[in-house]
């Protein structure tokens, strides 16, 4: 089920710098929390690959810069975008030796202060499907706006998994997570001018998420 406006908190919630600082080891220590780094960069890896040579690209939103000296690494031009300063703070604290970092901007995804078509990828990692959907329409309309050809974005879509969470749901064992199919997300992103080449499953299988790489489509009306 999607969030609604009133349950949408998180535009305030990562504005803490006590929560930014512990983010990383609360979420991805630990064999699990590696493992769950380890799989969401592999199937980057792969989308990139796919795209081929470019230069620049903004992760969208940074947070504190997980995949910051993945994508270093690899030669991008990398500048990151989040809504919370304090995310962005230990971000740049974990990444100053990298060169080819090329900073940050504060700013809310709905309103994004780059020029058009002025970046040639934008990765969007772990936050499409926790909008409500009125804010995810005004995030795609500024991504198409800015990239210049390539979006990365991973969405969670309905498995085995989900079926398994209503079932337990019924029974008092948990609480439900509707999540879109394949097709109601491609249907969605082609909505807002991306054409979908490839749908990575991050763990196939197992994992609701699929990493999509999609290519922005120009009208020409």
């Amino acid at each position: 089920m999607q969030a609604t406006k009133k349950e949408y908190t998180a535009k305030e919630s990562y504005r803490n710098i006590g929560k930014a600082s512990s983010y990383d080891e609360i979420r991805y220590k630990g064999i699990h929390g590696r493992l769950k780094n380890w799989t969401k960069k592999r199937a980057i890896g792969k989308g990139l690959l796919f795209i081929g040579p470019i230069e620049s690209i903004l992760d969208l939103p940074c947070g504190t810069g997980r995949f910051y000296s993945f994508l270093c690494k690899k030669g991008y031009n990398v500048f990151g975008a989040d809504i919370s300063h304090e995310m962005m703070m230990v971000s740049k604290n974990k990444n100053r030796p990298y060169l080819n970092h090329h900073g940050y901007v504060q700013c809310d995804a709905e309103n994004i202060p780059f020029r058009d078509s002025s970046i040639d990828c934008i990765l969007s990692i772990r936050f499409m499907f926790h909008l409500p959907l009125d804010v995810r329409e005004k995030v795609l309309s500024e991504m198409h706006r800015i990239t210049g050809r390539w979006v990365i974005v991973d969405f969670r879509h309905s498995t085995f998994k989900t079926f398994i969470r209503k079932v337990g749901a019924f029974l008092g064992l948990g609480r439900e997570k509707k999540r879109s199919t394949l097709r109601e997300i491609r249907q969605e992103l082609a909505a807002f001018g991306f054409k979908v080449h490839k749908a990575i499953q991050v763990v196939p299988v197992f994992s609701e998420k699929v990493v999509f790489v999609c290519e922005k489509v120009v009208s020409n009306g």
